[in-house]
């Protein structure tokens, strides 16, 4: 599933290496992030540390709940 098709609250884990924007946190393979909302070409939202992250729209991830 693409990250872009994820709704806003659902928890999901990324999969492979994440193309992050310039001087956002870094984003790894296998790490839980809550998604909030897309912005432009990238969802945001918040990894497991409580950090606001961006990831690719496009991005591979794998949904651990539904809403």
């Amino acid at each position: 599933m693409k990250a872009l098709d994820c709704k806003y609250g659902q928890l999901v884990r990324i999969v492979g290496d994440a193309t992050i924007p310039p001087d956002a946190p870094e984003v790894n393979n296998g790490e839980i992030v809550k998604i909030f909302r897309l912005d432009g070409m990238y969802v945001n939202g918040q990894n497991e540390y409580g950090d606001r992250v961006y990831i690719p729209a496009w991005q591979e991830v794998e949904l651990l709940n539904e809403l």
